[in-house]
């Protein structure tokens, strides 16, 4: 046995096992591998390939011609090779029947180059999730159905699993490899887990990557949809608040007026069923019985009708009205604001007729006439007041004044006069009891005390 260029197999080179040129997991099959002439060979005894496919459908085949011609070539299964195989390489086992009788056998490697020729593939995609609203944070979505894809490259050993980073849907989501499949190791299982509370007030659909190792790398998508689960979502309403003008709003029209709101209808987009009920609360209480909801088929929008009115409610500027819905376990408000033709506190009062809205600002100049009297009339009595307490508040600071000096004058005159009355005692006087002082002396004296005394009295 030798190939084409004479080279003789021995039975030393024969008894291991004979290598082959590297082949591409891309060839074609009917690719010859191996051609041998042999001698004194009469027939092939067994054929084992190894490993053989799960369909025992061999990938590489052995032939002998008449002519002593051994080929061995790729079967039309070998396409099928990576789908299944993990090798690098296939062997083959030939045994054959020597003309004396005797068996040989050869044992044959084909080693395999990789080319990173497939893509990996989503299993069981697209995927689609129903999830109530709003959604936990670091829940695996993927625990509901796994996601996982399969590359059959030889060389591939794992897959990465990522997001469109720039699709704003995405925020709150992430995606990453988890393990390979216990019993398919091209099997690769992804993780797509919540990073954030998700609260989708609309089903979304975002794209999820894979890619695999291969060099350069090969990617392939497949989308994911959530679906929002509303009869097991909490309650919400699609908007806070709900805001409606309808300043100009005539008696005349207003009963069964059906409120339309700028934000839209208003609505429930998470929770509803047919188990939800309705209320509202008119918060200043005295309009509580004036509106009426009417609830649609499906539980998911209310309207709200404005029901006998009565002739003040025109006057106010606004009502608001809360309005709650509510089933087994769950609750949700929102406010509802709707402007009136009435007036605040700080502007013109309005009415509906021409007419009235001059009457009252009519009335209402009148008052002004009259409370500016009535001031002028105040400012005149607490000026007479003032002036009165002022003259008052004058008049006494000069009396006290005056009594005042006059006290101390009369104290300093009546020291005085007991200063002359000791100088009259202490005045010399003879043997005979007649003072030596002359009579003019005690005159002056005298007089002076008299002239101090009208002064005090003065």
């Amino acid at each position: 046995m030798w190939p084409n260029n004479g080279t003789e197999l021995t039975e030393d080179v024969t008894s291991f096992d004979i290598p082959l040129s590297p082949i591409f997991d891309t060839d074609e099959p009917g690719k010859l591998l191996l051609e041998l002439n042999t001698r004194d060979v009469i027939e092939i005894i067994q054929v084992i390939n190894n490993p053989n496919s799960n369909n025992n459908n061999p990938y590489m085949n052995a032939t002998l011609s008449s002519e002593g011609i051994f080929k061995l070539v790729l079967t039309d299964n070998f396409p099928n090779y990576e789908q299944y195989e993990t090798k690098e390489s296939m062997g083959i086992s030939v045994e054959f029947l020597c003309a004396l009788g005797n068996t040989r056998k050869i044992d044959i490697q084909q080693p395999i180059e990789d080319t990173n020729n497939h893509d990996p593939i989503f299993v069981n995609a697209p995927y689609s999730y129903n999830l109530s609203m709003p959604f936990p944070k670091n829940i695996p979505i993927d625990l509901i159905s796994g996601i996982s894809a399969r590359d059959i490259d030889l060389t591939n050993q794992r897959i990465s699993f990522f997001l469109n980073n720039s699709d704003p849907i995405i925020n709150g989501l992430q995606a990453q490899w988890l393990s390979i499949d216990s019993k398919d190791s091209k099997l690769h299982h992804a993780r797509l887990i919540t990073t954030a509370v998700l609260d989708f007030r609309e089903d979304v659909t975002f794209y999820i990557f894979a890619e695999d190792s291969g060099n350069p790398p090969k990617i392939s998508n497949t989308t994911v949809t959530i679906v929002i689960d509303k009869p097991n979502s909490i309650l919400r309403f699609t908007q806070p608040i709900y805001v409606a003008d309808y300043t100009n709003l005539k008696p005349e029209n207003a009963n069964g007026t059906i409120f339309s709101f700028n934000e839209g209808e208003i609505s429930l987009d998470g929770g509803v069923d047919n188990t939800v009920k309705y209320s509202y609360i008119e918060n200043s209480g005295e309009y509580q019985n004036n509106f009426n909801l009417k609830i649609s088929p499906d539980q998911t929008t209310v309207q709200l009708i404005l029901i006998d009115p009565p002739d003040k409610f025109f006057n106010e500027s606004f009502v608001l009205l809360t309005l709650t819905a509510k089933k087994l376990g769950a609750e949700e408000t929102t406010a509802l604001h709707i402007s009136l033709p009435g007036r605040s506190t700080s502007k013109t009062t309005t009415t509906t007729t021409e007419s009235s809205t001059t009457t009252i600002k009519n009335d209402h100049d009148e008052n002004n006439l009259c409370s500016c009297a009535d001031c002028n009339t105040v400012i005149i009595v607490l000026s007479t007041l003032l002036i009165g307490i002022t003259v008052g508040l004058v008049t006494f600071i000069v009396i006290t004044w005056r009594q005042s000096k006059l006290s101390s004058s009369a104290t300093k005159n009546e020291n005085s006069i007991q200063i002359e009355h000791a100088e009259m005692t202490e005045v010399p006087k003879n043997n005979n009891g007649i003072a030596l002082v002359g009579s003019s002396q005690r005159s002056v004296a005298f007089n002076d005390t008299v002239e101090e005394i009208d002064t005090v009295r003065l």
